[in-house]
Order: structure tokens, then C-alpha cells, then sequence
């Protein structure tokens, strides 16, 4: 059982190290409360409708906005709905009409759709020492775990089909785009590829790990070997 468990351990472990070496070389990220923009994706809304790094947000559809929790909180209700936005940028105030493109994403074990304009929040990092970033790892190892066990959840409950998951060509496809991203880009992706991996190994299915393991366990009960 343990020679059979040997590969996905060493999955496991592998994203665990991998996840606590980002951390420590990264720090702790501190996310600004600010509604002020300080990234900008090209492409998406906020781009297209002239919006640039620096602009802070002021109201959206005449409500006053205070941290960027509220701002992200009202474009994620309003996807495919245009809204009007005022902003502060260089002591001047604009406004522009913007319509948060549809994305769908995970809530609560859930697919939703919610509204995004394409910014981002400032990120800070506070450096950490070794163990709190092997505290990290773990947290992060465990957060795709249960990812990927909500995403079984809803595979076999009907709420999520076979064409949500991507295959052998849209891993490579992924792969080729975070490489381009950088080094850290591409080792989360690895990591979370290996958690996916320990996952998928350990499920009693014939001929993975999982189906050894099963029937070891069934021997191990009935005290005789399986036909």
C-alpha cells in the first residue's frame, strides 16, 4: 500500500514545497482597501472605456464607493448591464458608461456569472520566514484540494459537464501561455497539475493507484487474495 501511495504522496509533497518556496520568495500579500486602480487588463472594459492606472474610483451609479470590497461587490452584480462610474484622476473627476463583461466562476461550490471590468487592486508584499511559508504552501496545496473536490461534486451531481474540464491539449495550451507569464506563473500552474494528478491517481478506479489500493484493502479484509 505504501509503494502503491508512494506516487501520489510525492505529488502532494511536491506541490507543498512548491507553493511554500513562491511564498517565501514572494511574501505575504497585503491588498489594498483603496478603490484605486493599479492594474488594468487590455482589452476588457475598464481599458475600452478610457480608464487608466492611477484612477480612483469615487461612486458607481450615483452610490458612494469607500474601499475597493464595494466597488468589486457592485460590478460583480452587474454583468452585461452598463453602469455608470466616476472617478478622481489627478484631481479631476470623469465618468464613464461601462458594461462588466459576463465571466462565469465558482461560488460556493456553484458555477455563477458575475460582471468584471478588468482592474485589479494594489499588492503588497510583507516578507515571512521559512515555517510561515511552509504555512502557506499547506493552505494553498489544501485550497486546490478542495477545488478539485468541488469540482467532482459537481461533475456527478450534474451542475458542471465534461467540456468545463480541459484535457491533455488545453493543459499544453495553458502551460505555453503562464510560461510566457513568467517563472512563478508556471510553477503554480505545476503545482496545482500535481495536486490534480495525486487526485486523480487515488480514486479506486482499475489501473490507478486508487485500484491497487482498493484492492489491497479488500484483501486485507477477506484475508485472501482477489481472482
Amino acid at each position: 500500500a505504501w509503494v502503491m501511495s508512494a506516487g501520489v504522496i510525492m505529488n502532494m509533497i511536491l506541490a507543498l514545497v512548491v507553493y511554500s518556496i513562491i511564498s517565501f520568495n514572494q511574501g505575504k500579500p497585503i491588498i489594498s482597501e483603496e478603490p484605486v486602480i493599479a492594474q488594468i487588463v487590455e482589452g476588457q472594459p475598464a481599458e475600452l472605456a478610457g480608464m487608466q492606472i492611477g484612477d480612483r474610483i469615487i461612486n458607481i451609479e450615483g452610490e458612494p464607493i469607500e474601499t475597493w470590497v464595494e466597488m468589486t461587490e457592485f460590478i460583480h452584480a452587474s454583468p452585461n448591464r452598463a453602469i455608470n462610474l466616476e472617478y478622481e484622476r489627478e484631481g479631476q473627476l470623469l465618468t464613464a458608461d461601462v458594461t462588466p463583461q459576463a465571466q462565469p466562476v465558482l461560488l460556493e461550490g456553484e458555477i455563477d456569472t458575475v460582471g468584471i471590468i478588468g482592474i485589479g487592486a494594489s499588492v503588497t508584499y510583507e516578507p515571512i520566514n521559512v515555517f510561515q511559508a511552509v504555512e502557506s504552501g499547506w493552505h494553498a496545496t489544501v485550497g486546490v484540494l478542495g477545488l478539485i473536490g468541488t469540482t467532482l461534486k459537481m461533475l456527478v451531481t450534474g451542475s458542471a459537464t465534461m467540456k468545463d474540464i480541459g484535457g491533455p491539449i488545453f493543459i499544453a495550451q495553458m502551460a505555453g501561455e503562464t510560461a510566457r507569464a513568467g517563472i512563478t506563473p508556471l510553477m503554480i500552474l505545476m503545482a496545482m497539475i500535481s495536486v490534480n494528478l495525486a487526485v486523480i491517481n487515488i480514486l479506486p478506479i482499475p489501473g490507478l493507484d486508487g485500484g491497487h489500493l482498493l484492492v489491497i484493502l479488500i484483501e486485507s479484509i477477506i484475508r485472501r487474495p482477489l481472482s
